[in-house]
Order: structure tokens, then sequence, then C-alpha cells
């Protein structure tokens, strides 16, 4: 009998590739163990930005520091204590003595509309993000130039949309360390914790929900910074309050002021002092546009009320700091 033909190996299923583990969240930048004192807050609104000495729940004389540039959006200060401000106008910086007129930042960075800005603790480079259009939701990217003013800016372009390297109407931005931002996603109701090198995914590390009031959820987000343990802390501006999220970019958030127990209306923006205390720039709040929180979020929050003082919202804030 003829010998049967031996039966072929079966060709084995090609093994897919595996899946990328997810980038894990950079550890924060160390703090400083001294605690100098807040002695004067720089906030910026509709009318300007002024600077306000700090007294005993007041602020006992404020001053303006800058035109009056429509929507001045973000304040930050650089190495030397001026004032560099983000506006609808462009970016400028302010001397902090008064004394001069305020100069523009790096003509040939490509600020955009509704530019928020932030800088490392060594104030070497400004990252900014921005968009175009009137609220700054086309072609958003993120912008980092040295902070000096001079030299090239590099670009990180996104798409306008939902998804690892998209943004839509971006807002605040807060320095992880000295390679990736958190940035206030605000019409994706989220925070994205994103590398400055352009060559990685954004992760999602807070506002993995809908845009409820629960813990893991966030409505309009239109600040973020990030505190000595890593952990963010959000402006949830249409929930009017401001959450603690875990620095580890997963589980609830806390609440650390709001409306009901602080009477915080539309918060804007966050700044966070060296004792850990939260500084809250708010809008529509009369006699209230500036709150200072406990970092405990247990505490009620602090009024600051004026005895002179400009227009009555804040729509960026930054710290000045003493011993």
């Amino acid at each position: 009998a003829p010998t049967p033909a031996p039966t072929p190996a079966p060709t084995p299923s090609p093994t897919p590739a595996p899946t990328p583990a997810p980038t894990p969240a950079p550890t924060p930048a160390p703090i400083p163990e001294s605690t100098p004192a807040v002695t004067a807050v720089v906030y910026s609104n509709h009318d300007g930005t002024y600077r306000c000495v700090v007294g005993a729940g007041v602020f006992e004389d404020c001053s303006k520091v800058s035109p009056n540039w429509r929507d001045a959006q973000s304040v930050e200060l650089d190495a030397d204590g001026n004032y560099l401000i983000g506006s609808n106008a462009g970016v400028y910086r302010c001397p902090s003595s008064g004394s001069a007129e305020c100069t523009r930042f790096n003509a040939d960075a490509n600020v955009g509309s509704w530019p928020s800005l932030a800088l490392p603790a060594d104030k070497t480079f400004v990252a900014m993000v921005t968009g175009d259009g009137s609220w700054g939701t086309e072609n958003p990217r993120i912008v980092k130039c040295p902070a000096d003013g001079t030299g090239e800016c590099t670009t990180i372009s996104f798409e306008k949309g939902l998804g690892p390297r998209k943004l839509d109407g971006p807002r605040g931005i807060a320095l992880v360390n000295s390679s990736h931002v958190a940035i206030a996603d605000r019409h994706n109701n989220r925070v994205q914790l994103c590398p400055l090198s352009g060559d990685a995914d954004c992760l999602t590390v807070a506002g993995q929900d809908s845009q409820s009031g629960g813990l893991r959820s966030l409505h309009a987000p239109d600040d973020v910074a990030v505190d000595r343990t890593g952990d963010y802390i959000v402006v949830d501006e249409y929930n009017h309050r401001v959450q603690r999220c875990p620095a580890s970019g997963s589980g609830e958030c806390t609440t650390l002021a709001s409306y009901v127990k602080d009477g915080l209306e539309h918060p804007k923006a966050v700044a966070i002092a060296p004792n850990g205390d939260v500084w809250v720039a708010n809008a529509s709040v009369a006699n209230c546009v500036v709150a200072r929180c406990p970092a405990d979020g247990v505490e009620k929050c602090e009024c600051i009320k004026y005895i002179t003082r400009g227009a009555h919202i804040a729509l960026g804030i930054a710290l000045e700091l003493g011993n």
C-alpha cells in the first residue's frame, strides 16, 4: 500500500504585540522645607492686574500693575519678581516696581488666545497652554519658551477633541516636574498629564467620569496646581468647588472648598502657599475676590476682604512670599 503523505504541521498564529503599559505619573519636584509667608497676592481680571498687600484678613493696599488688557487669564512671577501676564492681548512682562511700561514677552511665541502660564521652581522656562479663537478651543497647543523672553520656543500641537493626544478649550497649566505638565482640559471635563517632549500620549489623572458633582467628576475645570505631595488641586468651576485629586491619577477626589461650605461661586484659579494653604481666585462673588483655604479642607476658607480694590472678579492668581 502507498505510504500516506504526512500531515503538515499547523501554521502557528502570530503572537500579538504586547500592549504598552501606561506611563506612570512622574514624581513631583521637591519643595523646600522652609515656609515663607504670603506677603502679597497678584490677581488678574477683566480690568487688568492688581497687586495687593496681605494684612490680617484684608488686602491693606492694592495697586494696578498692568494696563486694561481684556481677560488677563493668568499671572506668574519670574525670577526677578516681575509679573508675566497672559491675556487675549498676548503675554507681557510687567515690572514689579510699577515704574516702567510692560513689554511683550517673546514676540515669536505662538501664544494664541487665553494663554495660561506656569514656571518651574528654578524659573528657567515658561510653559503655556493656549489655543486660537474666541475661547481658545481651536488648534490647542503647549508652548515652551526660555523665561528671559529670548531664544526659540517649542510647540506641541494637539487636535481638538477627546482623546490622549487631543484637548478642547484648555485653561490652567501646572508644572509637575521639569518634563511633565498637568492641564485643565476644560471642555473635556478632565485633567491631563502631558509630557513636554510631546513624544507620548497624555494620561487622564482627574475627571474620568461624567460632569456631575460626583467625587470622580469635574465640570469645566479652569485651573490646576500640584501640591508638595503630588496631588492635583483642581478648580472645578461649574461644580463651584476646589478638588484634591490623588497623585496616582486614580481614585476619588476630595473637596477642599465649595459653595456650600465656603461660599465659592465660579472659582477660576488656584495658587498653593509653602505651608500648603490653597489660595483661590473667584468670579461672581461680591467682596470676596480671593479666598484662603486650609490644605486639609476641614476648616472654612477665609474670605480676604478689601479696603481698596479693582474689579470684583479674579481670573488668575500668584503669590509673593517673604520672611
